[in-house]
């Protein structure tokens, strides 16, 4: 399992590297940003809180960075460089400092829907055959499953 967790490690480090730094501040801005909108309406219209806690929102820069690292995650997974998604999850956690509250690449997938980020990363096809959908998460669409099934 590690030899197959530092293989993916070595296959997806190089696309990475430079965006990393990027990434870290996207994200955080992005959260400072959503927690601060967030609380104000909430404190104000208490009703909306559930509503608000359930709706994910992907800004630009998150489909721009997080849709390519997860079609190569999801061809590393096809080509059977790692075994599973929990392998991809532990090698970006552990390797490329991916958020651990998020789960890895795939958990965070699972949270934000497959139909949705499949639609989203189409969009972005002409920008680079990076954001191309893989044959893998297409058939997962289809069936209506996921990386990580509850209880799996």
């Amino acid at each position: 399992m590690l030899s197959s967790a530092f293989a993916l490690y070595r296959c997806i480090y190089p696309y990475f590297i430079i965006n990393i730094t990027i990434i870290t501040i996207t994200i955080t801005i992005t959260i400072t940003i959503t927690i601060t909108i967030t609380v104000s309406i909430t404190t104000k219209f208490p009703c909306l809180h559930g509503l608000l806690s359930r709706i994910h929102v992907l800004s630009l820069s998150q489909r721009l960075m997080m849709l390519p690292m997860l079609m190569e995650s999801s061809r590393c997974l096809e080509d059977e460089i790692v075994e599973s998604p929990a392998e991809v999850d532990m090698a970006l956690i552990f390797g490329l400092g991916f958020p651990p509250f998020r789960g890895g690449i795939f958990r965070w997938a699972d949270e934000e829907g497959l139909e949705r980020l499949a639609a989203a990363s189409e969009k972005y096809v002409e920008l680079s055959q990076l954001y191309k959908p893989t044959e893998q998460i297409l058939g997962m669409v289809s069936k209506g499953e996921v990386f990580h099934p509850i209880g799996g």
